[in-house]
């Protein structure tokens, strides 16, 4: 303390300049106009800047929980979507506004979205993709969502952009899915524009082009045709996208086109994805395992 007293007391006469300076400069911008405006001007523009630079760092380190709501929000907006568009329904303008963030790892519900109790045969639960390959004649999707998340084995896995694969694994925080360029992967599909059901598969060579096999020469086909799920399995809702026919060829002698689909997904830049459960697959395996023992 002595010292302190000791240094205050041989800087007095600067300290004392220091006092009457701020005190002078009090007092010209508190009874001047134009040099009081100028200063909060000025202190606003310095504060003004810091805030917005503290805001951009929350931003920043923020972005992790957003990217997680939104995708959450956007499973919901998609179960929703799914739903009504089963029902032929037109959704209320209201029911919007009761939709609720919940906890991230939470199962999605469309029986949850709004006082009018809309039930969906489909669940949506968001994940991440934190590997993916599309090189190998049998590429793997790695995410990060597992057991403990309510993944299981043969959810389908969709993206913003039409169709992703089938999980053929899960651990209890990650799952793997074979993507659709797999060779051994189907996805039962039909042409938009007539109803007629085929097969969509990958014969390992183009990673934006898989066949469309088993449609029939007597339908009428046509480049630019739009391609999407049967809904033929438990699987995939119908009309989820697959992609636009590019090529179509019909041999002589042959009863089936061959028909190269470009598809809608780019599966080199696959970011976020959507796990597909069915509430009925179930009891529709059951029903078809039954069947099968019958024949």
């Amino acid at each position: 303390m002595h010292k302190l007293f000791l240094f205050l007391f041989k800087r007095r006469t600067f300290i004392l300049f220091v006092v009457l300076e701020l005190v002078c400069f009090f007092l010209i911008v508190k009874h001047n106009r134009f040099q009081s405006a100028s200063f909060f001007n000025s202190s606003n523009a310095v504060i003004g800047g810091m805030l917005q630079q503290k805001s951009s760092i929350y931003d920043y380190f923020s972005l992790k929980r957003v990217n997680n709501e939104l995708a959450f929000e956007n499973a919901k907006l998609r179960a929703r979507l799914y739903s009504l568009e089963g029902k032929n329904l037109v959704l209320p303008d209201s029911l919007g506004d009761s939709l609720r963030l919940k906890l991230f790892n939470e199962k999605l519900n469309v029986d949850s979205l709004g006082e009018n109790h809309f039930k969906g045969d489909y669940e949506f639960l968001p994940a991440k993709v934190i590997n993916n390959s599309v090189k190998f004649a049998n590429n793997y999707i790695t995410l990060d969502r597992g057991r403990l998340g309510g993944v299981e084995n043969g959810m389908g896995v969709i993206s913003d952009q039409g169709v992703v694969g089938i999980v053929k694994s899960v651990s209890n925080n990650f799952s793997t899915v074979a993507s659709l360029l797999h060779t051994n992967i189907l996805i039962s599909s039909e042409i938009k524009s007539v109803g007629v059901i085929g097969s969509v598969r990958w014969d390992g060579e183009e990673p934006r082009v898989v066949m469309l096999d088993y449609i029939p020469r007597h339908i009428d086909v046509h480049k630019g045709d739009t391609v999407v799920t049967s809904g033929y399995n438990a699987i995939f809702p119908q009309g989820i996208m697959v992609g636009t026919i590019d090529e179509v060829d019909l041999p002589q002698n042959q009863s089936f086109y061959d028909i190269s689909v470009k598809l809608s997904n780019d599966f080199t830049a696959l970011k976020h994805v959507y796990l597909v459960e069915n509430k009925n697959k179930l009891e529709i395996d059951s029903l078809q395992n039954q069947t099968d023992l019958k024949k």
